[in-house]
Order: structure tokens, then C-alpha cells, then sequence
């Protein structure tokens, strides 16, 4: 459930639905993969989910993503996948509602050094 999210979390394992491709910042070169940020959601609450992949996930599609972990960038909270192996497509679950109104990446984490 993404509004149990909190920061610094390992093995962490969510399903939900693409909502938009936010950013896309590409490598230096063709080599260098891009890292790519997506709003993702399930019927918890929503989440910035960070993406180190040259593939793009569509927006509208339901994943799994499996061995993720939270991190805190700026302040706001992220699901960060090193690669797309975490990342399976997925039928649309049975219940498919999302809820946008609680984006927990809105929340402000103070970074301890």
C-alpha cells in the first residue's frame, strides 16, 4: 500500500497503475541508461516512482514492482527501481480504483546527514 510508504525502506513491493511519465532526464551518451520519474497509484494514495531504465512504461498500465526501496530526494519521498527486471506488467486487478488526493510524495522528510 503506497500510503504506508516511509523513507529508507528495502525489499519494498507494491502494485499500481501508471498514472503519467513526469520526467525524463537522458544519459550522457547511448550507452547510459535514463532515468525516468512516474506518478504511480494504487486505492491508497500516490507516489513518485523513479525509474532507471531506457524503457518507457505506458501510462494507464497496472505493474508489480518487486525489490524496490524508498528514498528521499529534495525532501520528497520516492520508489526507486534500479532496473526494469523489477517491473511486470499486470492485468487490471479487480479493484482498480486509485486515489490521487493522498500524494505522499507532497509529504516534507528532513534529510539526516
Amino acid at each position: 500500500m503506497i500510503r504506508k510508504l516511509r523513507p529508507y525502506k528495502h525489499n519494498v513491493v507494491l502494485t499500481a497503475k501508471v498514472v503519467e511519465l513526469m520526467v525524463t532526464v537522458e544519459g550522457k551518451d547511448i550507452d547510459s541508461p535514463c532515468v525516468n520519474e512516474y506518478l504511480i497509484a494504487d486505492d491508497s494514495g500516490c507516489v513518485m516512482m523513479r525509474v532507471t531504465s531506457k524503457h518507457v512504461i505506458e501510462n494507464g498500465q497496472w505493474i508489480r514492482v518487486i525489490n524496490a526501496y524508498t528514498d528521499v530526494v529534495d525532501a520528497s519521498l520516492r520508489v526507486a527501481v534500479d532496473n526494469d527486471k523489477q517491473i511486470f506488467p499486470i492485468d487490471t486487478p479487480a479493484n482498480n480504483a486509485i486515489n490521487l488526493s493522498n500524494n505522499v510524495s507532497l509529504i516534507n522528510y528532513v534529510q539526516w546527514q
